[in-house]
C-alpha cells in the first residue's frame, strides 16, 4: 500500500527547493530568506535520499530482483534524461553556449555539470546502483551490524577533505567545482529511509531524541569552527544537520489523512517532473532577465506560479496516461 505521507513529505521538500532556487537566482537580500535558503540546502537532498530510500524498500527491495531491478534501472534512466535536459538547457540558454556535438558529447558523459542540474544526476546514480547491488543490499537489511557500518562509513568519509576536480567522480566523492552531491557522503539517508520502511520503525521519543542529536552535533561544529559546516563538497555535520528538521516533516505530515489528488501528494509523486520543469522555467527567466530582483512576496508568488504551471502539467500527464 502506498504511504502517501512520504509522498505530502516529498511535495514538502519540492515546495522548499523551487523556492530556494528562485530566490537564489532572484531575490533580493534578505537575513530570513538566506536562512531559509541555508534550511533548504541542509534538508532538501538529504529528504529526497531518505524519501527515496523508504519508497525502494516497498517498491523494489521487498520483491524478487527480476521484477525489481529493470523498474529501478527504468526509474534511474528517467533520472538522467532529466539531468541531460536540464544541463544542456543551462549551458544553451544561461551561458547561451552554442549546440555543439563536444557540448553534447560533455553533457552525456557528464564532462560537464551544470549548476542545478546535479543532484538530478546523484539521484539517477543512487537508484542505478541501487538496482545493480539489488541483492546485496537487500541482505544488509537483513544484518544490522553490516548496514550500519556501511552507514557509518559514508559518514565517516565526510570527515575527511575528499572532493576530486573531475566531474565523474565528484559525483562520487564530492566537488566544490563543479559543485556536486556525493552519494559516498548522502548515501547513508537513502540507507537510513530504507532502514525505516523496512524495520517499520516509529516517529517516537527515541528517534526523535536521535534526531535532534544528529542536527545538535552539527550545531556543535558551527559554534566551535565559526562557520558553517561545508556543504561542497559536504562535511559529515552538513550531512546529519538534516535529521531533526526531516524528522519534524515527516511527524507533521502523518499526523493528517492524504489521499490521491492533493496537491501536495501530487508534487510527491511527481518530483522529477517538478524538479525538471521548475528549472527550466527558471532558466528562461534568468536568460531574459538577468538582472531581476524579486522582494519576498513576489519570490513567493512567482515560486506559486511556477508550481501551479508544473500542477497543470502533470495533470495533462495524468489524463494521458488513463486515456
Amino acid at each position: 500500500m502506498r504511504d502517501y505521507s512520504l509522498d505530502a513529505f516529498k511535495g514538502v521538500l519540492v515546495i522548499g527547493m523551487i523556492l530556494a532556487h528562485v530566490w537564489a537566482f532572484f531575490g533580493s537580500p534578505s537575513t530570513i530568506m538566506s536562512l531559509f535558503h541555508l534550511e533548504s540546502g541542509i534538508t532538501t537532498f538529504s529528504g529526497f535520499l531518505f524519501a527515496f530510500g523508504y519508497a525502494t524498500w516497498f517498491a523494489y527491495l521487498s520483491r524478487d530482483a527480476e521484477f525489481a531491478r529493470p523498474r529501478m534501472l527504468k526509474t534511474a534512466g528517467k533520472m538522467l534524461i532529466a539531468f541531460f535536459i536540464s544541463a544542456l538547457i543551462y549551458r544553451l540558454i544561461v551561458d547561451q553556449a552554442m549546440l555543439t556535438p563536444a557540448l553534447l558529447l560533455r553533457v552525456l558523459t557528464a564532462s560537464e555539470i551544470p549548476p542545478y542540474s546535479e543532484f538530478l544526476l546523484s539521484f539517477a546514480l543512487v537508484i542505478g546502483l541501487g538496482a545493480l547491488a539489488f541483492k546485496p543490499l537487500k541482505a544488509l537489511t537483513e544484518r544490522p551490524a553490516a548496514f550500519w557500518a556501511l552507514v557509518a562509513a559514508g559518514l565517516i568519509a565526510g570527515l575527511f577533505p575528499l572532493g576530486s576536480k573531475i566531474p565523474q567522480l565528484g559525483v562520487l566523492i564530492g566537488s566544490a567545482d563543479p559543485t556536486t552531491f556525493p552519494i559516498v557522503q548522502y548515501g547513508p539517508w537513502y540507507l537510513v529511509g530504507i532502514w525505516f520502511a523496512k524495520h517499520k520503525v516509529q516517529l517516537n521519543l527515541k528517534t526523535a531524541l536521535i534526531a535532534l542529536a544528529c542536527s545538535g552535533l552539527f550545531a556543535v561544529a558551527y559554534a566551535v569552527q565559526k562557520e558553517i559546516p561545508s556543504r561542497f563538497p559536504p562535511n559529515t555535520f552538513w550531512i546529519l544537520g538534516a535529521a531533526a528538521p526531516l524528522w519534524a516533516y515527516l511527524w507533521l505530515m502523518r499526523l493528517f489523512t492524504w489521499r490521491p489528488g492533493n496537491v501536495l501528494v501530487s508534487m510527491g509523486e511527481n518530483v522529477r517532473l517538478y524538479l525538471l520543469i521548475s528549472n527550466l522555467v527558471i532558466f528562461a527567466v534568468l536568460a531574459g532577465r538577468p538582472a531581476l530582483k524579486l522582494d519576498i512576496p513576489a519570490v513567493g508568488l512567482t515560486t506559486l506560479m511556477i508550481m501551479l504551471f508544473c500542477l497543470f502539467l502533470t495533470g495533462i500527464v495524468r489524463q494521458s496516461k488513463t486515456a
